[in-house]
């Protein structure tokens, strides 16, 4: 099929009826609705921001036969644009006072307390293409990043979605055209919403759950690769239960809990990246998103 026919086909709204919904592509399979951002898309009214990568970006996931997002739909920090299900690549590579290389976004100028706050100078474009292969749907973005100081790349992101699979994958291709070193970390930021605190947990590889709200909202709690391994599972109630695991083929460099102490939770799995001029690195991120039959709110 025409790959701009099928975009056009993708952009039609999949998500149920009554529900907010941001312009971008959406797909279908057996067990979920998705909506994800464009990123060759212009953002005029600034509703991604210049945190998280624009490609890849989920904006809303409803599983089948339910009406409820997984994910907050808007923002839940009022510094910067924080909902769906996000990639980050850190930290900001410095360029000259008040300028910054992020890769992925594009140069930003940096707050001087907090990098949530920085603000975008020159967003780098997305050339994106939609198809269907092998029984899933691939979003594939690519951005290049011209030379600053020294610093540049070639960056590709590519989303599959099984057709009867309940799985999402993210593949990141980040090739070093530059003439020094990139020193970065990579991860995973879901913005899961619930109906109950009390029914929040996490676990990490092996474990048992542990509850969410445990510790100080807006903290981050740390877990080292020894505890994490390759992947870290939610659970969590919406109008059912779910369990929702995050993973990497790779090693995990560490996993990170954090909660707003309200409405909000995430878990975030980090891969760790040294990449030399000329070299490239491939690496990948999971989610897998199933009912939870012997959910309830007690259950640990």
């Amino acid at each position: 099929m025409n790959n701009l026919i099928l975009l056009s086909l993708l952009l039609l709204p999949l998500i149920p009826a009554g529900a907010a919904a941001k312009p971008g592509i959406s797909v279908r399979n057996t067990h979920f609705s998705v909506r994800l951002a464009n990123p060759a898309a212009t953002d005029p009214g600034g509703i991604f921001g210049c945190r998280f990568l624009r490609a890849g970006w989920i904006t809303a996931l409803y599983p089948q036969d339910s009406s409820e997002n997984l994910f907050h739909p808007d923002s839940v920090s009022r510094y910067h644009k924080a909902f769906g299900c996000a990639l980050e690549i850190l930290p900001p590579l410095k360029l000259a006072p008040g300028r910054q290389l992020k890769p992925g976004i594009g140069i930003v100028e940096p707050h001087p307390v907090s990098r949530f706050q920085a603000k975008p100078v020159e967003l780098f474009p997305w050339q994106a293409t939609v198809t269907e292969s092998s029984g899933q749907t691939i979003l594939t973005a690519r951005q290049n990043s011209g030379n600053h100081n020294g610093y540049a790349y070639e960056l590709t992101v590519t989303v599959r979605i099984p057709a009867n699979v309940p799985e999402i994958v993210w593949q990141l291709d980040l090739h070093n055209t530059g003439t020094r070193e990139l020193d970065l970390l990579s991860y995973l930021h879901p913005f899961f919403r619930f109906r109950s605190r009390h029914s929040c947990r996490f676990r990490l590889s092996g474990e048992i759950f542990r509850d969410v709200f445990r510790t100080l909202p807006n903290t981050q709690e740390k877990y080292s690769p020894r505890s994490c391994i390759h992947e870290i599972s939610a659970r969590f109630q919406t109008d059912a239960g779910y369990t929702v695991t995050l993973g990497s083929g790779q090693p995990l460099a560490q996993s990170v809990v954090w909660h707003n102490g309200k409405d909000c939770f995430a878990l975030e799995p980090f891969v760790s990246l040294h990449i030399p001029p000329g070299e490239r690195r491939i690496w990948d991120f999971r989610m897998s998103i199933r009912k939870d039959s012997v959910f309830s709110e007690n259950h640990d």
